[in-house]
């Protein structure tokens, strides 16, 4: 017989290859993971509002509708911090809603659930949280809106420069709040990608932009992707 025709093709593989992709976004079905401790908020990254994030059903970075929690990566990469090649999901008795619904052979399932009833930060906070104040400068001081726009400029030769010397003053504004923010809670410096979500300079790292240590301090750096 055809080992081939020997294949179960109705069940998940686990051949680790939508863990190489990237971990999934939460919905508030997961909230009792992160109750219970299987996961917790040093597991996880908040993807703001309006930041380039990578959309399964377009196959593209577009800005984030809303935001919402996800899994992080390992190692500054996206694959999954909880899949090892070797050994496998390191939580699949207790994975995330997504992972128990994605089939890469059907898809169905998960698609309808995606973009619905997901996560923040605010549903995993206390109303008196002082890390809120925070989130709120980050908001007002470095927007994805603008952080978008001046994205759009720099493909535009007359202004690829004031693009690009905005974009390093965004930069610099989200490092320093960063680090101002460790210095007040440095009890909570392993939460930081959950509290503040990812650091500009990475956000914006598929663009073609790449931070480096000039003469000036801290600078982007534009290289036109193509």
């Amino acid at each position: 017989m055809d080992p081939k025709l020997t294949i179960d093709t109705t069940a998940c593989r686990r051949c680790g290859t939508c863990c190489e992709q990237g971990g999934p976004a939460l919905h508030h079905e997961d909230r009792p993971l992160l109750e219970s401790g299987a996961l917790r908020r040093r597991d996880l990254v908040a993807i703001r509002s309006g930041e380039p994030a990578y959309d399964q059903r377009q196959g593209r970075v577009v800005p984030a509708s809303q935001e919402f929690l996800k899994l992080a990566g390992a190692r500054g990469s996206w694959r999954c911090k909880f899949y090892d090649k070797p050994g496998g999901c390191g939580i699949y008795g207790q994975r995330p809603l997504e992972c128990r619904l994605l089939f890469c052979r059907d898809t169905t399932p998960l698609e309808a659930v995606m973009g619905r009833e997901l996560l923040s930060r605010r549903d995993l906070l206390a109303a008196a949280d002082p890390a809120l104040e925070w989130l709120a400068k980050l908001e007002q001081a470095v927007g994805y809106p603008e952080v978008m726009e001046l994205l759009a400029g720099l493909d535009r030769q007359s202004s690829t420069e004031a693009s690009l010397a905005a974009l390093t003053s965004l930069v610099r504004a989200d490092l320093s709040l960063r680090e101002s923010f460790l210095r007040s809670f440095t009890e909570r410096g392993d939460e930081e990608m959950f509290l503040l979500g990812r650091p500009l300079f990475l956000a914006i790292a598929p663009f073609g932009c790449r931070l480096v240590e000039g003469a000036g301090g801290t600078e982007m750096q534009y290289t036109r992707p193509g």
